[in-house]
This record gives structure tokens, sequence and C-alpha cells, in this order.
């Protein structure tokens, strides 16, 4: 993997969403030049229906579910993405989180 800049895009529990950018921080994330735990953060509603063989942290198989949550967006590279991904299996409530990640030109 080649030491590209991407921005990393994902939805948290607004409960568990300073802890998380917390441990994301220190882990190294969100740098930009002398600043670091850099992330934006906006609140959104998400939806969800589990299915049968869901485990879900909020909600029920069979039902739709309205949850307030919240985007939180920050910078990363390609190469530190697997430390995220065990980062957020360990510390993210969610049995499933839904990443996007994007490239970024250099400016």
């Amino acid at each position: 993997m080649k030491n590209e800049n991407v921005k990393v895009w994902f939805t948290c529990p607004r409960t568990h969403s300073d802890n998380l950018r917390q441990i994301i921080g220190d882990a190294g994330f969100g740098v930009i030049g002398n600043y670091s735990h850099c992330s934006v953060v906006t609140e959104v509603k998400g939806y969800c229906k589990p299915n049968s063989d869901a485990d879900p942290f909020i909600g029920e198989a069979g039902k739709v579910e309205e949850i307030e949550e919240v985007v939180i967006e920050f910078r990363s590279t390609l190469e530190e993405l697997l430390k995220l991904k065990d980062i957020l299996k360990e510390h993210h409530p969610y049995e499933e989180v839904g990443i996007d990640v994007f490239p970024l030109l250099d400016f």
C-alpha cells in the first residue's frame, strides 16, 4: 500500500463518539500539520433494519430503527487503515461499522 492520504468517514452513536474520537486521535489519526486529534463531527439520524442473524447494539431484528448518530471524519493514510479497523472492532459498539474512505489530493 502506498502512503496516500485519505479521509475516513463513519457513523457512531452520539453516546460513544467522544471516547472513540479520543482513542482514534491517541492512536495517531487525524494529524494535520502541527495539530493532532483533528476531526469533524456532524449529527445525523441513521436508519437500519437488522436481519435475524444480527446482534444489534440498538434495536431488534426485523424492525427498522431510527438512531441518533454522529458522523466522524478525519484524515489518515492508506497504511494506517488496518490499525483503524482493529481500533473500531474493539471500541465501536456496532456489530458492523460502515466506513467510507475517500482519496485526498495534494493541495
